[in-house]
């Protein structure tokens, strides 16, 4: 009998464990994009999450943020401040198939070409200003999102 009770909770254990690897907010069959955790030397920075298409075993859906298109009018979003060439360190509880950084100059009306992060690791620009960051990234399957956040290089 005693074999048995210690069967059973192993079993509940072991499936639980599972769901949570399978199901839990960062597991392989979450239903939301994950939310990265991004650093500027050191720093925490606050990241809003944008746009993404989300597939699951059980079907997906994809989410246009209504500033997506219009970066500039993203007025939650709160400003830091960092030095020009600091280091930005962007973390995915899954690492991303492909990851692109783009910063803007508000300041400057010129467009901004996506830059590689295949590491999780880029440089800021060395000129001063306000810039809007725009992270997007992809896990395959059907999986992408794009994410904000502002600073202001001094």
């Amino acid at each position: 009998m005693k074999k048995i009770g210690t069967f059973m909770v192993f079993a509940l254990l072991s499936t639980y464990a599972i769901w949570l690897f399978l199901r839990g907010p960062d597991g392989l069959y979450s239903t939301k994009p994950f939310h990265p955790e991004v650093q500027i030397d050191g720093r925490h920075m606050p990241v809003l999450q944008g746009s993404y298409c989300w597939k699951t075993v059980q079907g997906g859906e994809c989410s246009d943020q209504p500033w997506a298109n219009e970066t500039k009018s993203a007025s939650d979003l709160p400003t830091e401040t960092a030095a020009r060439g600091s280091t930005m360190v962007i973390k995915f509880p899954r690492k991303p198939d492909k990851m692109t950084a783009t910063f803007e100059n508000v300041n400057l009306s010129s467009t901004a070409s996506p830059v590689q992060v295949p590491k999780g690791t880029v440089t800021l620009p060395d000129k001063a200003g306000d810039y809007l960051i725009t992270i997007n990234a992809s896990w395959g399957n059907g999986r992408s999102s794009s994410y904000l956040l502002s600073v202001s290089l001094e």
